[in-house]
Parts: structure tokens; sequence; C-alpha cells
């Protein structure tokens, strides 16, 4: 894999570094243990910084939905009324204003 591409160029490699730290943080937060093998870590494995943040913000997406499904599972009603519906409903909800807000703070 090319180590030099940078899919993000907004990001330099200590933004890239302290935002895949955050999400392989957030995993673990929920019972998701993953290696310690970006740059610099003892178990270095050589992939480039921005593959592990894809690999683990997939890894992070896969699991809430697992989390979901378990947890709250179908619930009986029409479409949009069971609380899987109403989960995703309000979870977009606040993506959406957090997006937002993140948004106003990056162009102030």
């Amino acid at each position: 894999m090319d180590t030099t591409y940078n899919p993000n160029p907004d990001w330099d490699g200590p933004q890239w570094l302290m935002e895949t730290r955050a999400v392989r943080s957030a995993l673990k937060a929920i019972g998701v243990e993953v290696p310690e093998c970006l740059a610099g870590e003892p178990k270095d494995c050589g992939e480039p910084t921005w593959s592990h943040y894809a690999a683990y913000c997939s890894m992070l997406k896969m699991r809430a939905q697992f989390m979901l499904d378990m947890n709250l599972g179908d619930q009986p009603g029409p479409p949009g009324t069971g609380i899987p519906d109403l989960a995703e409903h309000y979870g977009e909800h606040v993506y959406r204003a957090t997006l937002t807000n993140e948004t106003r703070r990056w162009t102030s």
C-alpha cells in the first residue's frame, strides 16, 4: 500500500494519529480490543494510519449495529415505530446536530 497517499489532505500525520487513536479508544470503551500497531507504537505493522482509521471506523459502525440489534432487537409495530427505528432516528438527529456544530466551529 502506498504510504505517501493521504485521502484527507486537511489532516497531517499528527492529526491522523489523534483521530485514529480516538476511534480506537471508542472501540475499547465498548469492549473491542485492537492491537496498538500504529506508526511509532511497539507493534507497528507498517500500514498507513489512514488505513487503520478506515478499519477502526468500520469496526465501530458494525459493533454499534450489532449492539442495537442484540440489545434492542426487532420491536412490534408499524415501520418507524420500533425501538431500533427510534434509535436510528434520534441517533441521526444528534449526529446531524453535532456535524452542524462542528462545521460552525471549523468555519469560525
